[in-house]
């Protein structure tokens, strides 16, 4: 397999991931309080992070194999960034957690729109086309 069809299945994988997050938070925002609540700790906030670092070192790394470099490689970064923070400082996550959970159930499903534009940007950058899409 080369690392093109790789970072493509990556990507899909990342599409529906995000998809289902957005509309988890969309759907059932008591459900995402009780998620969010149930990792605001920091054993389990650093175990987050760490993984944040890897899935934003193999974006990078894997960027330029997709349609959207740059965009792949911010969100790249941006994750391995948040996971850095996390892993050093997660008091910082705890911080944040409770600020969302300090809002109302209209705000997590805000939140979601971030959540949907992740699944297009992955999408997009995965090199679907129609004929792939038809068959």
């Amino acid at each position: 397999m080369t690392m093109h069809v790789i970072a493509q299945y990556t990507m899909w994988v990342f599409a529906g991931l995000s998809a289902l997050i957005g509309l988890f938070m969309l759907a059932a925002p008591k459900l995402v309080r009780s998620t969010v609540l149930a990792i605001n700790n920091n054993r389990r906030l650093r175990v987050l992070a760490v993984l944040l670092v890897i899935i934003g070192a193999a974006f990078y790394a894997r960027a330029h194999f997709t349609n959207l470099i740059i965009a792949v490689r911010v969100i790249g970064a941006a994750l391995f960034v948040m996971g850095g923070v996390g892993v050093v400082l997660p008091q910082v996550a705890i911080i944040i957690n409770e600020w969302i959970l300090e809002h109302r159930d209209g705000f997590i499903r805000a939140l979601c729109i971030i959540c949907f534009i992740l699944a297009a940007i992955f999408l997009f950058a995965s090199n679907i086309t129609p004929e792939a899409l038809n068959g």
